[in-house]
């Protein structure tokens, strides 16, 4: 599966209230940031700038690497794209299993991963923990 534009989380309004009203959790070496929000239907009366417009995606991410702990951008943009690489691999049974549950109760969830420790760590590594987080999402979702 492609890691499409429409999953990754651009837009301001979305990552502030991620970050306002979300919850976190660490699985080191991420900190993982996620919320799940009621979209509005088309149909409702609701100020613009109180809740954004529906998303494409049910599910968006947003992955970032401190530059205070990496001084050079190659070695921030390495980490994120192998985070990307990591859940773009695992995210079929991710989407398979809270897909459903997103669409029966109009929901979607918005996520942010972001990396926290200082040195590199190997892409095996950074794949594991990816299928923990995603695991842990679906759990998450179930409460």
């Amino acid at each position: 599966m492609k890691f499409l534009k429409e999953e990754r989380l651009c837009s301001k309004t979305l990552i502030e209230m991620l970050f306002d009203n979300g919850s976190s959790f660490l699985l080191f070496p991420y900190r993982i940031s996620y919320f799940f929000y009621t979209q509005p239907n088309h149909t409702s009366q609701i100020a613009a700038n109180q809740l954004p417009k529906k998303t494409v995606c049910p599910v968006q991410i947003l992955i970032s690497v401190s530059k205070k702990k990496f001084k050079h951008a190659t070695d921030r943009n390495r980490l994120k794209r192998q985070t990307r690489e990591a859940y773009r691999l695992n995210k079929k049974t991710f989407y398979e299993a809270i897909l459903p549950k997103l669409q029966d109760q109009n929901q979607a969830l918005l996520f942010a991963v972001q990396y926290i420790h200082n040195t590199h760590h190997d892409y095996a590594l950074l794949d594991s923990k990816m299928q923990l987080i995603l695991k842990k999402m679906t759990t998450l979702q179930n409460k």
